[in-house]
């Protein structure tokens, strides 16, 4: 597949990208989310998230300044995050979009018809109403359950068959609160009204379980005469809370489900509930510490995206984190029992640390014959990385056709420009659908001040077949 997206506005977040099983692409765009059908004509939708009646969300008021508050009542809920559900709980068995806004609200949008006309789309719930009387309002990320296995000498691999053997859609999140939560998400595919059900919530600790601490919580260093010292910034080092949440592989009643606090990350086992017996994490499957050193060494270390990817109907499945200056990938069999594969060292320029350029977005995708696997990991200012995966193993690849086009662009703009050589090219997020693989860039002046109208501001959709 080759295609280019010109966009009139500059993404204001990183990881932007997110494509659904069914080819729906969704961009983040500020307070707009744009849909392209990437199966047929590109043919696009878009609708503004950022509109809350006071039934929806009620106007926040102001925060004292005793609360420490990190200003999302007074944010412009702009997108930072997207994640599509499997597909077959809308009508025509179309996937649900979950949108974060930096107000730190989760909403479900879903068309109710052609999910390619902009006025389909509607707000069909406000997750932080369920869980708002159980902890603090403040949601930081969000995953959706995976597909549950499909034998495949019982259904053709289509996704109207593996709808079929569906039961329960779920979502889990975490809170500012260090809090994970389960929610079963009910849509009138089953008869009912749009709705959502607290399943399980359990902090960080007592998601643990019978785990106990060898060491407590690393402490923070103390910053050095060069990085900004100040009480705040020392608090902010001394939190720790939970920043991501992966749904792994699911079988039965059971999923694999990875959480990332402060560098570290531990997989568990979630028991589904049914009518009678409540949902429970198991004692975690596997725990590390990861990248922890490089942490301690950064002022505000930046950590990327972190998510399962898994091809539709098998257990094969991939688990990519980007921490500081590493990706850490783990592999899952079919006991769902995480085994580390590799970890991954980024390339950085000589001299400067990775805080300055953090990873925007990972991706997996296959070629076409399904024989090989690629992993794309992209970074803000550096531009690509393409690792081709084997077993436990992996190699570096010089360069793709995603990259060797991303190259020409920033040549073509710096020349028309007249920027002579002195500009750079940013790098918003990465994601793939079967044996594609998209990107979305931007171009700027590197050696000036950039004095730019909203309506001058550009990014590109690049999308080629897998290296």
């Amino acid at each position: 597949m080759f295609h280019e997206i010109h966009l009139p506005f500059r993404p204001a977040t990183t990881d932007c990208l997110a494509w659904s099983e069914h080819g729906e692409l969704a961009i983040a765009a500020g307070d707009f989310v744009h849909i392209f059908d990437s199966s047929d004509q590109w043919t696009k939708a878009e609708f503004r998230v950022d509109n809350f009646t006071t039934q929806e969300w009620p106007v926040q008021e102001l925060a004292p300044l005793n609360d420490f508050s990190i200003g999302q009542e007074q944010s412009l809920s702009n997108v930072t995050h997207l994640s599509w559900s499997p597909a077959g709980y809308t009508k025509n068995r179309l996937p649900i979009l979950a949108v974060l806004t930096s107000n730190c609200v989760l909403s479900l949008w879903a068309s109710n018809s052609d999910p390619y006309n902009s006025t389909t789309w509607e707000r069909v719930l406000v997750v932080n109403n369920v869980i708002q009387s159980r902890v603090k309002l403040r949601i930081q990320n969000m995953s959706w359950s995976s597909p549950q296995h499909v034998d495949q000498d019982s259904y053709a691999l289509s996704s109207i068959a593996v709808a079929k053997v569906r039961r329960n859609l779920y979502l889990a999140v975490v809170s500012e609160a260090d809090e994970a939560i389960i929610l079963r998400v009910d849509s009138p595919m089953k008869d009912t009204a749009w709705a959502t059900t607290v399943v399980k919530s359990a902090t960080w600790h007592q998601i643990r379980g019978s785990l106990q601490e060898q060491e407590a919580d690393q402490p923070a260093t103390q910053p050095s005469i060069h990085s900004g010292f100040s009480l705040f910034g020392l608090s902010m080092q001394r939190t720790r809370v939970l920043d991501k949440i992966s749904w792994g592989p699911s079988n039965e009643n059971k999923a694999l489900l990875t959480l990332r606090r402060a560098g570290r990350i531990s997989h568990h086992i979630l028991l589904l509930a049914d009518d009678t017996t409540p949902a429970e994490f198991l004692p975690p499957q596997r725990e590390e510490s990861l990248a922890m050193e490089e942490a301690s060494t950064s002022i505000s270390p930046i950590y990327g995206p972190a998510t399962w990817f898994q091809k539709a109907g098998t257990q094969d499945a991939l688990h990519a984190s980007a921490l500081v200056s590493t990706v850490e990938v783990f592999r899952s069999n079919r006991q769902n029992e995480p085994t580390k594969a590799f970890c991954h060292k980024l390339e950085s320029d000589p001299g400067e640390e990775m805080f300055f350029d953090h990873v925007s977005g990972i991706s997996v995708c296959s070629s076409r014959d399904d024989e090989k696997k690629y992993i794309y990991i992209s970074k803000i200012l550096s531009g690509l990385e393409v690792l081709h995966v084997e077993q436990d193993s992996y190699k570096k690849l010089k360069t793709s056709p995603l990259q060797d086009r991303m190259r020409d662009l920033h040549e073509e703009w710096d020349y028309e420009n007249d920027m002579g050589g002195f500009s750079i090219m940013k790098t918003w997020g990465v994601a793939s659908w079967g044996s594609s693989v998209a990107s979305c860039v931007s171009f700027h002046p590197g050696d000036m001040a950039e004095y730019t109208l909203p309506k001058d501001e550009i990014c590109i959709i690049i999308v080629r077949p897998c290296a």
